[in-house]
């Protein structure tokens, strides 16, 4: 049974991860807009973590897409 619960988190994943993309992109374009550093850079190491996440499900190299 646990490997059909691991399938379903898998294919659930890349539309989580797609998901977050989305906001984390909104939340850069404000952060830029208000000139947050801080911000910025919060978001943009979450970006880096979320596409690390896409890669390592997705079995593709770092810019590989």
């Amino acid at each position: 049974m646990e490997s059909g619960r691991r399938g379903v988190e898998e294919t659930q994943a890349p539309d989580v991860l797609g998901q977050q993309l989305v906001v984390l992109d909104a939340a850069l374009f404000q952060a830029v807009e208000n000139n947050d550093h801080d911000t910025v850079k919060a978001v943009a190491q979450r970006l880096a973590d979320v596409r690390e996440e896409i890669h390592r499900i997705s079995g593709d190299a770092p810019g590989q897409y």
